[in-house]
């Protein structure tokens, strides 16, 4: 792999994730790409669903780990908080427990409109695989002892995964992008 240019492009920039997916990883083949970056019809899947937290309740974390032998991975952390301990949020920790053994793909918007995928490994130059997947790495479910304490009702979700590469870019090929239970698409 060569050094590739980087120049800072100048513009307004918001933090924060809009909107989350998860679907399971074997409803998922492969993805194609081109530069590390998801392209064409990318990825179809079946039974994904989308997450709703609180406002600005979605944090995604990448921690590269790398020594100077080239031996190197991505930690990635997903971390999704509610402040009210809500039945359809316990009934989702369940269900991600259940399925969290075989993995997880996810798709997150920034506030920005750019959209990643994180949970797949790079397979070749042009294609992904969906062999790993991300899983449950914890959840705490806590009430406080009075209304003013900090978070005194709230539910916290983190999935996890170590991958060899950060998330990957969709990139539109001059079209629209649109995420839903069926999977990701890129019109063209």
């Amino acid at each position: 792999m060569a050094l590739a240019a980087f120049t800072k492009t100048c513009g307004a920039h918001v933090p924060g994730i809009q909107e989350l997916w998860l679907w399971e990883r074997s409803n998922f083949t492969s993805a194609a790409m081109t530069s590390n970056e998801l392209t064409g019809t990318a990825l179809a899947a079946t039974g994904g669903v989308q997450i709703i937290p609180d406002i600005d309740g979605i944090e995604v974390n990448q921690t590269l780990t790398s020594d100077k032998n080239g031996k190197s991975f991505w930690e990635k952390n997903i971390i999704i908080n509610t402040s009210n301990i809500y039945s359809e949020a316990v009934k989702l920790i369940r269900d991600i427990l259940s399925v969290s053994p075989c993995g997880l793909i996810a798709a997150y918007k920034t506030n920005n409109g750019t959209w990643w995928v994180s949970g797949l490994e790079y397979e070749s130059a042009t294609t992904l695989s969906c062999d790993r997947g991300l899983y449950l790495g914890s959840s705490e479910i806590k009430t406080g002892k009075a209304p003013e304490d900090d978070d005194a009702d709230m539910i916290l979700l983190t999935l996890q995964g170590n991958f060899p590469q950060a998330d990957y870019i969709v990139i539109p090929d001059g079209g629209a992008i649109t995420v839903s239970a069926t999977g990701i698409a890129v019109a063209a």
